[in-house]
């Protein structure tokens, strides 16, 4: 038999009605076996398919046959085996129930169709609609209820680790996001849509109900707070955003929802650690100094080298700024509002840790370096205060957004006033409390605290190197003061004797031979950074030129204040002619010595460095 001969046969038997089965059993029963023995049931398919007259078969039924087929074919090699034989029983179950619903579909599709068109003209055929799709509901949820719950079980689960926890959340929502667009699609095969549709509602609450429900405790269950910010990131750029524009997507509003969920938490956690590791933050016994620190390594070695030996409110406030973490998943004003607690608390703790160091207690010390402990006591305190406050600085300016919260308060004085003076009920209706408006800039807050703590550690080492010659200045004023100014008696006063002034002037020098060395040391050893250590970016340009900006100032003040008693002494002198006073002019010369010593400070190996601030500081 030729194919061109079995090729219209089969055309022929397939627009009769038979199906392939029967197609290849009158084959069989007209020719014989030995005539059609190739033409076998795929090869029928494929002249249907050609012709188009195979049947529109859903995918899901037509897999089944697939693989019911290969059931069979396994069987005919292994006819003992029990399992193969229990899974076609399952499988042609399956492929007669699917047979049926799809015959349920061509014969119910023009009857449907027709409710469907007079549910607005009477309300029995609304009510027979809405019967037949709530009963098509029950069935469709009665079927994907376990399935889907078992698989969002098996993608976000108990055992899971804390840092699979976002993508598995991922992973879910895409899911739960594609079975409830294939299940709308599956109804609007059978239904028309319609407005307030609420058996579809219903469908597609419960496929939400069983992803929404799991998650959210997951999310109340969880306290880490990176691992909420990669969730709500997953979230918001990996499912909402894609689907943003795209108004036929169903669950997306369970999807944001569980977003906003996420994000509440992670406020809630974040003000937690604010108000446990920043606010609550105890300061230690032992001074935060440069090499006498517990916190200099073990705390908070996992930020880096970079951020080592830093006070732990200072990284523990950046860990919250840093743009890689919550500013990406939180409103600008909620971030804002919690950075600026985070910044104005972080601040609260440096100033008191500051004060605390003012006020310890050093160890004993020689009796040639006791004279360094109250510089050292001074240094410590304010040069902690300027550096951590310069780093939070550097970062804080780094944000794109303000640090400006408002605030709104009552004044009620005005009414205390009135009841207390017992006014008429009209005219203590007409009062009000009076509102205020105010604004907290953290960004200005940190300049304001770090000038101030500049100009105090300016003001406090030049006034602990001109200690002499300031109280000369002092006196001088004082009695010019009383004496109305009158310069002509000055000249008699015992604190202006040849030999008074020999000792100020010499005790002077020998604070800037000593003070000055030790002060650009303290100044390297908190603001420079070591050599072979990873660059500190954060402190800027103070890292390469603290001279300019600490030290230029305090050479300044010491100038101003030796020039003031020298030009006493010039005018004395032209007044006198007592040689003895001029042995005093040699003295002089301490600029040439203190010009230079901070360079030379600053160019000594840091070795050097650490030992001349540790001979001053511990014993």
């Amino acid at each position: 038999m030729k194919p061109e001969d079995v090729c219209d046969h089969i055309c022929k038997l397939a627009k009769k009605g038979l199906t392939p089965s029967q197609i290849g059993v009158t084959l069989r029963d007209s020719f014989g076996v030995p005539q059609v023995k190739n033409v076998t049931g795929n090869h029928i398919l494929r002249i249907l398919k050609t012709n188009g007259l195979a049947a529109n078969l859903p995918e899901d039924l037509y897999y089944l046959i697939k693989k019911a087929v290969s059931i069979r074919k396994h069987l005919d090699k292994n006819r003992k085996d029990k399992d193969a034989k229990f899974r076609l029983i399952l499988v042609e179950s399956r492929i007669h129930r699917l047979a049926r619903c799809q015959l349920l579909d061509e014969t119910m599709g023009p009857l449907l169709s027709l409710l469907s068109k007079r549910a607005e003209l009477n309300e029995t055929y609304a009510a027979t609609l809405e019967e037949i799709e709530g009963f098509f509901v029950h069935l469709r949820l009665k079927l994907l209820t376990l399935p889907v719950s078992s698989q969002l079980q098996s993608i976000v689960h108990g055992d899971m680790e804390m840092s699979q926890l976002a993508p598995a959340t991922r992973q879910a929502s895409t899911y739960i996001l594609e079975i409830s667009q294939l299940e709308k699609q599956c109804f609007e095969a059978y239904f028309e849509l319609r407005h307030q549709q609420e058996a579809l509602r219903t469908l597609l609450s419960k496929l939400a109900d069983a992803f929404y429900q799991p998650r959210a405790e997951e999310v109340l269950a969880c306290d880490s707070i990176e691992s909420l910010r990669e969730i709500a990131d997953c979230l918001q750029m990996d499912v909402l955003e894609p689907h943003r524009l795209r108004s036929d997507v169903s669950v997306l509003g369970v999807v944001y929802r569980l977003h906003k969920d996420v994000q509440e938490k992670l406020i809630y956690r974040v003000e937690m650690y604010i108000r446990e590791e920043i606010k609550g933050s105890i300061l230690y016994e032992r001074s935060p100094d440069l090499q006498d620190q517990e916190w200099m390594a073990e705390p908070d070695a996992a930020m880096g080298q970079s951020r080592r030996g830093w006070y732990p409110t200072l990284p523990r406030t950046l860990s919250i700024l840093a743009p890689a973490k919550i500013y990406r998943v939180l409103e600008m004003s909620t971030f804002q509002g919690l950075a600026q607690e985070a910044v104005d608390l972080c601040m609260r703790s440096l100033k008191e840790a500051s004060e605390y160091l003012s006020r310890r207690s050093l160890p004993s010390c020689d009796a040639s370096l006791q004279a360094f402990q109250p510089l050292v006591q001074m240094m410590d305190s304010q040069l902690f205060l300027v550096k951590h406050l310069l780093l939070l600085r550097e970062q804080v300016s780094a944000f794109e957004c303000e640090l400006v919260v408002s605030e709104k308060y009552f004044n009620f004085a005005n009414v205390w006033e009135a009841l207390n003076l017992k006014l008429p009920d009209g005219i203590l209706g007409i009062l009000k409390p009076t509102v205020y408006h105010a604004e907290v800039d953290s960004k200005k807050d940190i300049e304001s605290e770090l000038k101030a703590a500049c100009e105090a550690l300016i003001t406090n080492i030049t006034a602990h190197i001109t200690q002499p010659l300031a109280a000369v200045n002092t006196k001088i004023g004082n009695f010019l003061a009383t004496s109305g100014g009158e310069r002509s008696s000055l000249k008699d006063q015992s604190f202006m004797q040849s030999e008074e002034l020999r000792d100020v002037i010499s005790g002077f020098l020998a604070n800037v031979k000593a003070k000055v060395p030790f002060t650009a040391a303290h100044i390297r050893l908190y603001l420079a950074m070591p050599p072979g250590g990873a660059r500190n970016e954060y402190l800027g340009l103070w890292v390469l030129s603290p001279k300019p900006i600490l030290w230029k100032p305090v050479e300044m003040r010491l100038v101003d204040t030796w020039g003031r008693l020298e030009g006493l002494l010039e005018h004395r002198e032209s007044q006198k002619s007592n040689h003895s006073f001029r042995s005093c002019r040699p003295l002089c010369s301490w600029w040439k010595h203190g010009c230079v010593f901070f360079p030379e400070v600053m160019e000594q190996p840091w070795e050097s460095i650490v030992q001349m601030v540790s001979q001053a500081s511990w014993h």
